[in-house]
Parts: structure tokens; sequence; C-alpha cells
């Protein structure tokens, strides 16, 4: 029973590791979606 707990929390703790990460990802691909026209001007420009 002690192993089955230990799994468990360690999967919990795995899950909210991914859910951050994916929060990170969907922060940072926002941040490039609204970035990209700044990106795009430099680039013309040079």
């Amino acid at each position: 029973v002690g192993t089955f707990g230990e799994g468990i929390r360690s999967t919990i703790s795995q899950v909210v590791l991914l859910s951050q990460v994916l929060s990170q990802v969907v922060l940072i691909f926002h941040n490039f979606k609204t970035l990209r026209p700044l990106f795009v001007q430099m680039q013309w420009r040079s």
C-alpha cells in the first residue's frame, strides 16, 4: 500500500509539473503570436 501511495504522489507531482510547463509554453506561444509582427518588421528593416 505504501508503494502505491508513493506512486500516486509521484504521478500527481509529474502532472503538476507538466501543467506548469504547458502553461509556460502557452504563454510563450501567445507572446510569440503577439510579437511576430515586430520580428517581421525587424527582418524587413535589415
